[in-house]
């Protein structure tokens, strides 16, 4: 499952982002780009603390099939351990837990599992602070970018064909930093199809 940390940056991931309803209703595709094997390096920093972390999202259809597999990166010896997997797969959402052996399948409100990008200023920052920023290149990709202020922290976000791919958030009252960034991109390739199937040995309960 996701960690405590992780769980945090999401939430404020999401009321920057909007409703995933409203996403998937205003158009077919959440992305602009048909498949594509994406991965991230995340080093995170709260108090005296250090998380480092390695996820890697894959996705089809333009991000109506959609998996994201988080990796927990041990420091001393670098290795790198599964230690969740989340898909979507017809009409449903799977959250597994590697370590736990244990998930939940409930039902989708929308499509996919990863936050996409969205540039325009809209309902979701009123309240906050919003301001456009230089297009920045990651991973040789030209990207959009904005910045945007709340109580919750400041948050900062690239993004290239509607796919999110660089997020810095700063809350300097929690002294948490954040930066999850691409790091290699694939496009229009194929998906394994075992991505979108509970791992074994895990137990799915349906929620």
């Amino acid at each position: 499952m996701k960690k405590p940390a992780t769980l945090l940056l999401f939430a404020f991931l999401v009321s920057c982002s909007g409703n995933k309803n409203e996403e998937s209703n205003s158009s077919d595709k959440k992305y602009d780009l048909e498949s594509g094997i994406i991965t991230f390096s995340t080093t995170m920093k709260i108090g005296e603390r250090n998380i480092t972390q390695k996820k890697i999202l894959y996705f089809e259809d333009y991000g109506i099939r959609e998996c994201e597999e988080e990796y927990t990166v041990d420091t001393a010896s670098g290795q790198e351990i599964l230690d969740s997997k989340t898909f979507v797969k017809d009409g449903y959402y799977y959250t597994c837990s590697i370590a736990d052996k244990t998930g939940v399948k409930t039902k989708t409100s929308g499509y996919g599992v990863a936050t996409s990008f969205r540039m325009h200023k809209d309902s979701t920052a009123e309240g906050k602070k919003y301001a456009e920023l230089d297009t920045e290149k990651i991973c040789g990709k030209s990207c959009d970018a904005f910045s945007m202020e709340s109580p919750s922290g400041t948050i900062t976000q690239y993004g290239w064909k509607r796919i999110l791919l660089k997020t810095i958030f700063i809350n300097p009252a929690t002294k948490t930093y954040s930066e999850t960034v691409a790091i290699k991109i694939e496009e229009n390739v194929s998906i394994p199809s075992d991505k979108f199937e509970i791992p074994d040995e895990v137990v799915i309960k349906d929620m």
